[in-house]
């Protein structure tokens, strides 16, 4: 039988494929393939069933069933915890690069831009996008304190802060919420495309 998973409406859970904290109301299901198991969201189920993975795990002989340690991996999705560490320690921007420290406010937002889209954070974007469609897409220049680039759809937004510096740049979550009316108007002013892998495109 399919396992389907309910669960609080503040626990949050991590599509162990697109590695994406599911939104609100959405089920995740766990698929096997041979000693792997994983959460999938909606999105990748498709994609994960064509690629041979299995809603059932009785196909699997008894010594290639889920380790302990592989049902930890799970609890630990279950329970938010390793999108929780993912999403709220600081990455930074790959691949690294050295660039000329950005000038002005234009200048901070097109080294933004660009750092952000060397970043995991667009598979974000990507991923909502394709259940949610297109984003509304705001870049926002806070000076020495870093650039804030916000993706906003009607039934969630996401906001991350890029801190550039000495070359290279740091990006964190910086928040996100459920509803585009939680934000203010300047962080949904808009004025940003996007292609379909989630990198930001700069319009005239």
């Amino acid at each position: 039988m399919a396992v389907r998973l309910i669960r609080p409406m503040s626990e949050s859970v991590v599509c162990g494929f697109c590695e994406r904290n599911m939104l609100r109301g959405e089920e995740g299901e766990t698929l096997y393939f041979g000693s792997d198991s994983r959460i999938s969201c909606e999105m990748c189920r498709p994609r994960a069933l064509r690629g041979g993975w299995r809603r059932e795990p009785s196909s699997l002989e008894p010594h290639s069933r889920p380790t302990s340690a592989d049902r930890g991996r799970l609890l630990d999705r279950l329970r938010g915890r390793s999108g929780d560490q993912r999403e709220t320690r600081p990455t930074p921007a790959a691949p690294p690069r050295v660039r000329a420290e950005p000038r002005g406010a234009s200048g901070r937002e097109k080294a933004a831009i660009d750092y952000f889209n060397d970043s995991i954070h667009t598979k974000t974007i990507a991923s909502v996008a394709h259940s949610l469609g297109d984003p509304t897409l705001t870049v926002i220049d806070s000076g020495p304190e870093g650039v804030d680039i916000v993706a906003a759809w009607e039934l969630c937004w996401y906001r991350w802060r890029v801190e550039m510096g000495h070359g290279g740049a740091t990006i964190v979550e910086a928040g996100r919420g459920y509803e585009m009316v939680e934000l203010p108007s300047h962080e949904v002013a808009g004025g940003v495309g996007f292609s379909a892998d989630g990198k930001l495109i700069r319009t005239p």
